[in-house]
């Protein structure tokens, strides 16, 4: 199994009928870090540009 697919199946496994999940934008390694020490499971990215 690769990376990507363990990752692809932690992901899928957040998806909880009646426990959504929540996902935080981060836009930078040190707003990541932050979001990941206050526990988040999973990290989403944003871009305007």
């Amino acid at each position: 199994m690769t990376d990507q697919q363990a990752c692809a199946r932690a992901f899928h496994a957040l998806h909880v009928p009646g426990d959504p999940v929540t996902l935080f934008n981060i836009w930078d390694a040190g707003s990541a870090r932050a979001v990941e020490a206050a526990g988040a499971k999973a990290l989403a990215t944003g871009s305007a540009s």
